[in-house]
């Protein structure tokens, strides 16, 4: 892990879900153990950004949702991406189209590694996938 550490420390990361349970603090540590420069997209609508605490201040928030068109421009800008955007079971029920497209359609947009960092597998929102090594991604 520690080569794997040294390759994305200061590096440009994009995280999208970036403020649910796992993508909160993949960003904790990329900002304050490895001085990474941070962008996190989330619609907010599974969470805050309080969960942050004193690392929001250190992190540029879009407040947006991986299906929106403009989002895909911010990957460009980006030399690492984790895609931990997902919709909640809680929310799935309501509006299981949303939940594909957030879940599968978003993972399918992603481009391929070396760029992606980790994924989720879609309709995993409360059991992440595998974390796979920095420059690969995980299996959706």
């Amino acid at each position: 892990m520690v080569a794997n550490k040294e390759k994305i420390r200061g590096k440009k990361v994009l995280v999208t879900g970036g403020l649910g349970f796992v993508g909160h603090n993949i960003v904790k540590t990329l900002v304050n153990d490895w001085q990474c420069d941070v962008t996190v997209v989330d619609n907010c609508l599974n969470s805050s950004p309080a969960v942050l605490g004193g690392t929001l201040q250190k992190i540029k928030l879009i407040q947006a949702s991986v299906l929106d068109d403009n989002f895909y421009s911010l990957i460009d800008e980006a030399e690492y991406l984790f895609h931990l955007a997902c919709v909640q079971i809680a929310h799935s029920g309501k509006d299981p189209v949303m939940d594909l497209r957030v879940n599968a359609e978003s993972t399918l947009r992603m481009p391929p590694p070396p760029l992606t960092c980790r994924s989720m597998k879609p309709g995993a929102s409360t059991v992440p996938g595998g974390m796979t090594s920095v420059g690969q991604s995980a299996t959706p």
